[in-house]
Parts: C-alpha cells; sequence; structure tokens
C-alpha cells in the first residue's frame, strides 16, 4: 500500500516525519512518497511524468495545508490531479490553519488538524481504518507529538508562516519553472474552479448507498470434547502454553536519529559512509534526510582538503533536540 504526502519544499520536515511515523509503525505494509522527490528530480514533462506515476500507484494522498501552501499553486494542482483519479484525500492542517480556513474544495475531504492534541491518535486510527487493519502496535503517542511540536516550532521560527499575502515571484520554485510560473497559477486557478463546480455535481447526483443484503449465519462448529480423565489424575496438555509476547520498542524518526548522533559527536561529526553504518540505512536512502536537514539549518557539512564531507549538528538541531524531548 503506497500513501502520497502533497507538500511544499520548505515543509519538507513535516512530510519526512509523517513518513517515518508511518513506515516505522507499518513495517513492510505503508511506502510513503513524498510529493517533493518528483519535483526535486527533474523538470517540465519529466516532472509531470513522474508525479503522474506517483498518484497512480498511491493508494491514498495526504495534502500538508498551512497558510502559506494553500496558496501555493502547486499544492491545489497535485490535489486535482489525485482527485481526478478519485483517489481518496485527506488535508492535514497545520501552523494555525483549521477546516474553517480551507478553500471549499479542499474542505469537502476528510480534514484533521495537526494542533490538535489528539492529531496522532485520529491519523494512525484513520489509517487502520481505511486499510483493513485490525489492530496497532503499541506507540508512544507521547514521543510522536514531542517531535512533531518541536518541528513545527522550528517552522514557525523562521518567519515562513506569516500572513502576508504571497505573490508569485515570492515562491521558491524549481530550477526550469521560471517561464511556466504565470501560466500555471491560472492554470491552478481554472482547475479549482473546475473542482468546485465537479464536487458539487457529485453531491448533487450522489445516489443513497444500497442496503447490504444481510449475510448469512454461518453453521456452528461442533465443539472439541475434552480428553477425559481418570479420577484422582491430573492430565497434562502439551503445547497450550503461550510465550510471552515482547512489547514492540519504540521507533524515533531518522531525523532525531542522525542528529542525536552528531550531537553525541560534537565538534568532530561524521561522514556520509561512516553515519550510513552507524544508523544501518543504506547511502541513497539517507541522503534525502541529511540534504532537508542541511537545507533547515539543522546540521552544517564541514570540508576539509584531503578528507571526505563531514556532518556536524548545528545550533537549530540542538534547539529541536531539546524541544522535542517529551515534558
Amino acid at each position: 500500500m503506497k500513501i502520497l504526502i502533497s507538500h511544499i519544499s520548505d515543509e519538507a520536515l513535516i512530510a519526512l516525519l509523517l513518513k517515518d511515523f508511518i513506515e516505522s509503525t507499518f513495517l513492510g505494509q505503508f511506502e510513503v512518497l513524498l510529493s517533493s522527490n518528483s519535483g526535486d528530480s527533474g523538470v517540465g514533462d519529466k516532472w509531470l511524468v513522474e508525479l503522474d506515476g506517483a498518484l497512480t500507484s498511491a493508494d491514498l494522498v495526504l495534502v500538508l495545508c498551512s497558510p502559506k501552501s494553500i496558496r501555493q499553486p502547486w499544492i491545489h494542482f497535485e490535489f486535482g490531479c489525485a482527485w481526478t483519479k478519485s483517489l481518496a484525500i485527506s488535508c492535514l492542517c497545520h501552523s494555525g490553519l483549521n477546516k474553517i480556513g480551507l478553500p471549499s474544495h479542499l474542505r469537502t475531504f476528510e480534514v484533521l488538524e495537526v494542533d490538535d492534541n489528539n492529531f496522532m491518535e485520529q491519523l494512525f486510527e484513520d489509517l487502520a481504518k481505511r486499510f483493513g487493519i485490525r489492530r496497532l502496535p503499541r506507540l508512544s503517542y507521547d514521543t510522536m507529538k514531542a517531535e512533531l511540536r518541536a518541528t513545527l516550532v522550528s517552522l514557525s521560527h523562521t518567519g515562513k508562516h506569516d500572513d502576508e499575502p504571497i505573490s508569485i515571484d515570492d515562491l521558491k520554485r524549481e530550477p526550469g519553472f521560471a517561464e511556466q510560473e504565470v501560466e500555471a497559477s491560472e492554470a491552478a486557478k481554472e482547475l479549482e474552479d473546475k473542482i468546485d463546480e465537479r464536487i458539487e455535481e457529485r453531491i448533487r447526483e450522489k445516489e443513497e448507498p444500497s442496503k447490504p443484503e444481510p449475510s448469512k449465519p454461518e453453521p456452528r462448529k461442533p465443539k472439541p470434547e475434552k480428553p477425559r480423565s481418570s479420577p484422582g489424575k491430573k492430565v497434562k496438555v502439551r503445547g497450550l502454553r503461550r510465550k510471552k509476547k515482547e512489547a514492540p520498542k519504540e521507533t524515533e524518526s531518522v531525523q532525531k536519529r542522525v542528529l542525536k548522533l552528531l550531537a553525541a559527536a560534537g565538534d568532530t561529526g561524521y561522514p556520509l559512509e561512516d553515519l550510513s553504518d552507524l544508523l544501518g540505512i543504506v547511502e541513497p536512502k539517507l541522503e534525502p534526510y541529511l540534504d532537508v536537514l542541511k537545507e533547515q539549518a539543522y546540521i552544517n557539512i564541514a570540508v576539509e582538503v584531503g578528507r571526505p564531507p563531514e556532518y556536524k549538528i548545528g545550533a537549530k538541531g540542538e534547539q529541536y533536540l531539546d524541544e522535542s524531548k517529551p515534558t
């Protein structure tokens, strides 16, 4: 099963964090894709082809909605593509945005508020219900909430979620899209209007769901006879002793493990190869996390002649670790 998280580049840390939470909780059951992966790998037609491939294989799309992201055309473009493919869609509001502040075409779908104290429980219960998972593993919601709260606080400190209107010229675009920005903005607005019209039509034409036929009761199976024992003797039944299940270990996100490791290293730092070995994550999978952490100034890279570049924790990364400690 695959989940696609649609987000803007400034909110990549939140998307990575949710990816870690979901994949580590449902080991081997979910693969979480990020829309930024398609955008970063190429431009123009190639980006659209890769986005279409990600949407085609996805079973659910989670749209990260903030006061800034809902004013960017690419979020609405990705949402529109997902809606036309009839994919399940959930909007995750954060950084002060709630359901009332969403555009009308986004309010039609399920909305969860990240700022809600019960958000993590709601998210995992929703995933379990959607995909028929009967029982959730034992989770440390407090740990996840603290780490998620620290990520949101770090974004708010950068001032990226202010209430001032953001023009197309101020938005950070991928290389190669400069000539298409105005055209894309107009296309996104037109797509948004069409989506609103089609949603209203679907709501009007929606028929009442047909009642499911009553299922026939299954015949009762005869109970197995208990072994008879002679008076005064106890019958020993082998193989019925249950083994105690070990409680699952609490998991931390990749980004937090990286920061903890670099914090312990102090001024020495680690090159990519050593980080990969210590974390048990192959380099191609680890590099996107390091790139995002570096871009958001959580870590730094020290370069010396004759030595491989070394990753070191930054002041913002140390602050993140302090704020993410459960209270």
